[in-house]
């Protein structure tokens, strides 16, 4: 049967959950079961959960990758809070989320960095990791849906060794867009060699397991920029290396380089308008990546 596009999806033994603060107004439908790594009404989907979202077309998948601590959290909280506090980013508005609560915790987890050094852990290992936003063009009015894949980075680093694992992953090869973040602070320090060995082992595993998108726009994020000692001479190299890496994987794919600090949401238009590139949709979305397991149940 056929899913309500409106549905609410909750673990069999879970009541609905909802955090106080939200404003939002919750969608009225009737609910339906869905995976145990659900715990609360409007959290985070997973990818059968996903299901719901799928309308007269797909959403725009977007995925953040990157390994653990790196910022793609962050990244996400910043996003949300523009979102919310202005209720537009660019050209885009706001008009809804089915994963209000999803969001608010990435928000909650972003304050939490952004008051200085934390040992709270970011999205976690079995945590859903996909959130959704319902946006509108500001000219034409027209409304159009967006899907951020937010794994954890242990997730990602799990990937290196793990062959059952990287296969069941089916997010990144259907990506739309696909932000690769590197945490600027493991180039000019001493731990950089045991990054770029783990980096190299992931785009490899990937490559080998036929994940990297050929019909993806590709952003290679050099994230965390307010960090960096501007006086260590290897950063140049470091970064141009890590560039190998990814191009390598990727063959002849263009690349886009972007340096952001994410964290900071005061007067960073350069972030404000990375975001708007982002959230716009591709015209030239192709139909051979339609995504089989948003249409299909797992």
């Amino acid at each position: 049967m056929e899913n309500d596009r409106n549905s609410v999806l909750l673990d069999e033994d879970t009541t609905k959950q909802v955090v106080p603060q939200l404003e939002a107004k919750a969608p009225s439908s009737t609910t339906t079961s869905s995976s145990s790594t659900s715990s609360y009404y409007l959290d985070a989907m997973g990818e059968t959960e996903v299901n719901k979202l799928v309308r007269s077309s797909r959403p725009e998948l977007i995925v953040l990758l990157g390994l653990n601590n790196f910022g793609k959290s962050t990244f996400a909280g910043s996003l949300y809070q523009l979102l919310r506090s202005r209720g537009h980013i660019g050209n885009y508005i706001f008009i809804d989320s089915e994963t209000f609560i999803g969001w608010e915790r990435r928000v909650y987890l972003r304050h939490i960095e952004s008051e200085g050094p934390s040992t709270t852990k970011r999205t976690i290992r079995g945590e859903n990791a996909f959130l959704h936003l319902k946006m509108q063009e500001v000219n034409t009015k027209e409304n159009f849906e967006v899907v951020i894949s937010d794994s954890s980075g242990e997730v990602y680093r799990d990937y290196i060794s793990n062959n059952e694992l990287i296969g069941r992953d089916k997010a990144i090869a259907q990506a739309d867009k696909l932000l690769l973040f590197v945490d600027s602070t493991k180039l000019y320090n001493r731990s950089y060699r045991s990054f770029a060995d783990d980096y190299t082992s992931l785009m490899r595993r990937l490559k080998e397991n036929s994940k990297l998108p050929s019909h993806a726009i590709v952003y290679l994020i050099f994230n965390k920029i307010d960090l960096k000692d501007e006086k260590d001479k290897s950063r140049t190299d470091h970064e141009e290396a890590i560039k190998k890496i990814v191009q390598d994987a990727f063959g002849g794919l263009e690349i886009i380089d972007e340096y952001l600090d994410s964290k900071s949401l005061d007067n960073n238009q350069h972030l404000e308008d990375f975001l708007a590139k982002v959230l716009t949709p591709r015209n030239n979305q192709q139909e051979d990546t339609i995504i089989d397991w948003v249409n299909n149940d797992i």
